[in-house]
């Protein structure tokens, strides 16, 4: 620990101290005995608004936001805190299905052993003692899931630790678990024995009611006259199974389709053959006193190695939304307008040739741009939108935290700050003027970015042996790190949903199949009259589509109003998209129709004699 006022001292290239917007402090108290949260909240907010407007700049989201100390930095914890809550409703709503999946099986096995319970009735079986069966019954199945899917956990385990909650290096989502959290203790135990618990009331629980109230005279009358029941709480089951399906798949299809749309963004730079290498001086075991000349020599040394075509620096690594700095700017013509905060970023000579973005007018920076010389600036489009919309900004003067700078460039626009964000204003500065404490080496190659990662290593060796290389990626794969949550949530979603259909079709088809067992005197007297084998199987599928088209009847509706509300999770698509829609209703109707083929052709293939004598 050394005190705040040291950072002059310990980092003297930082202005930490000095600005008045740089936001990377923060704040630690302990209230009072008795202190109203909401009370020094609104006190805190008062004062740092009072702040705020006196340094005159235009700030996005101003605001304090007061946490409670044991649960941390609220933009550490929120996203996968957020996460978890949202995977625990949504795996339940999937037990929900598996638990409407074996109710409705459950109430097709009890129909067909309605004739065994009224004989059990009439031997003196008590309704309780009917329904106890039923429910242990229930509960060994239940049980037999607990137990197999505890072993599946344990086989999943590293995958969940190492993939879903495994390191990332985009800081605004990094949801590194502890692996000693995620293993399998007596609060693992005791939840899922509670959750098979659950399971068998939720699943179990009106079968069982409905076999013990079996009345004896009638199930032997109906057995012995009709044979099994007709079922119509099993369809409803069904049906609504298939309606729960749809809002996974759905929303499946979205989250992947957005997957795709951003990575066919073009990001406004080229991002092939380009390795990126963190250096990090203060790392190091002896840091270097000149922190630019080590970055030069460094620079120097990677760009001769073989096929390296060019190297350029910067404090920033783009799609990654960090390393940048915010800039308070004035402009000396317009002493009247309000001071803005717009992004910068700290970078060398050939940096824009280097990471293929297109410099429109000007000059590049120099090496004689240093910091004795006239500061510059290279400004983007959108800077010239925002604060020239009206004339060239090449050659305009602007001041950046009290220091006068001419604009001596203008380039295109690109992506910082993610590919979902728009285009936004950008400032670029020559490294030697800036001095930040740490940079990033942008390596254009023509070979494969990551075979020059052992000759960079030795490059750098070369110069500090001290110098640890961390984060060592390509432009590439660190675009695909940007998109963290999104492939998260749609790797989450597509798994869910192919297994909330899975268990649609188990469910259907149980449904199905005892159809067929309940008409099969019905079909083999068809079949006896003449009746083709498509004449017999086509009832079947038509119910299994009819049972099917109403779930989806009443599950479109739903899903679209709830991917609604969650737009936000998508990117260059709407959530009434028709191919989306149209996909889920194929998708649908093939579930619904493989559900149902065996049971057809099974009903196809009914010998009429064997039919009528089992009749």
């Amino acid at each position: 620990y050394v005190p705040l006022t040291a950072q002059r001292q310990l980092l003297p290239d930082e202005r930490w101290l000095d600005l008045d917007n740089a936001w990377w402090v923060q704040m630690m108290g302990r209230l009072a005995p008795g202190a109203d949260e909401a009370q020094v909240q609104a006190s805190l907010e008062l004062l740092f608004s009072h702040v705020v407007n006196r340094s005159g700049a235009e700030i996005d989201r101003p605001g304090i936001l007061l946490e409670k100390g044991h649960r941390g930095v609220q933009s550490h914890h929120r996203i996968p805190a957020d996460l978890c809550w949202f995977v625990l409703i949504v795996v339940s709503l999937v037990l929900l299905i598996a638990c409407m999946n074996l109710a409705g099986l459950l109430l097709a096995r009890g129909a067909a052993r309605q004739h065994e319970m009224a004989v059990r009735a009439a031997m003196g079986a008590g309704r309780w003692r009917l329904i106890r069966q039923s429910l242990t019954e229930c509960m060994i199945l239940s049980l037999g899931g607990v137990c197999l899917g505890l072993v599946l956990s344990i086989w999943i385990r590293a995958a969940v630790s190492g993939g879903i909650f495994g390191p990332s290096s985009n800081p605004h989502f990094n949801l590194r678990i502890d692996t000693n959290i995620l293993r399998i203790d007596a609060n693992v135990l005791m939840f899922a024995l509670v959750a098979g618990v659950v399971t068998t009331l939720l699943s179990g629980l009106f079968p069982a009611l409905r076999a013990g109230n079996t009345d004896p005279l009638a199930g032997l009358k109906e057995s012995g006259s009709r044979g099994a029941p007709r079922l119509r709480l099993p369809k409803v089951l069904v049906s609504a199974q298939v309606a729960m399906s749809v809002l996974f798949v759905v929303a499946s299809g979205l989250l992947c389709r957005t997957l795709i749309n951003l990575y066919r963004i073009d990001p406004g730079f080229d991002t092939e053959n380009l390795l990126l290498v963190p250096i990090h001086p203060g790392e190091s075991l002896f840091p270097p006193r000149d922190k630019q000349l080590f970055f030069d020599s460094v620079r120097q040394k990677i760009a001769g190695i073989p096929g390296v075509r060019s190297v350029a620096l910067s404090n920033a690594t783009l799609t990654g939304g960090s390393g940048g700095w915010i800039s308070t700017i004035r402009i000396p013509s317009r002493p009247d307008e309000r001071p803005r905060e717009l992004l910068g970023l700290s970078v060398s000579e050939g940096y824009f040739a280097t990471m293929g973005i297109n410099l429109l007018n000007g000059r590049d920076f120099r090496v004689t741009d240093t910091e004795g010389s006239q500061g510059v600036i290279i400004v983007n489009e959108g800077f010239g939108r925002l604060c020239f919309p009206d004339k060239n900004p090449l050659g305009q003067f602007i001041i950046i935290d009290g220091e006068q700078h001419r604009i001596v460039g203008l380039c295109s626009d690109h992506k910082y700050c993610g590919l979902r964000q728009s285009l936004s204003a950008t400032i670029y500065r020559p490294h030697s003027q800036f001095k930040p404490s740490s940079m990033i080496c942008m390596i254009r190659s023509v070979l494969r970015p990551l075979s020059l990662v052992p000759a960079v290593r030795k490059a750098v060796a070369d110069i500090d042996r001290n110098l640890p290389l961390e984060g060592i990626t390509t432009q590439k794969l660190a675009i695909r790190e940007s998109l963290h949550l999104e492939r998260l949530m749609t790797s989450l979603f597509g798994s869910i949903a192919l297994l909330a259909l899975a268990l649609s079709c188990i469910g259907l088809y149980g449904i199905m199949a005892y159809n067929v067992a309940r008409r099969t005197g019905e079909m083999g007297i068809r079949k006896a009259l003449g009746a083709r084998p498509w004449d017999v199987a086509r009832p079947i599928l038509r119910e299994a589509l009819t049972l099917a088209a109403i779930g989806v009847a009443i599950g479109l509706p739903v899903a679209l109003a709830l991917v609604g509300v969650a737009r936000s999770l998508f990117y260059g698509i709407e959530p009434h998209d028709p191919i989306t829609i149209i996909g889920t209703v194929g998708i649908m109707v093939a579930v619904a129709t493989l559900a149902a083929w065996i049971p057809a052709r099974r009903a196809a293939k009914v010998d009429p004699m064997v039919a009528l004598r089992y009749e």
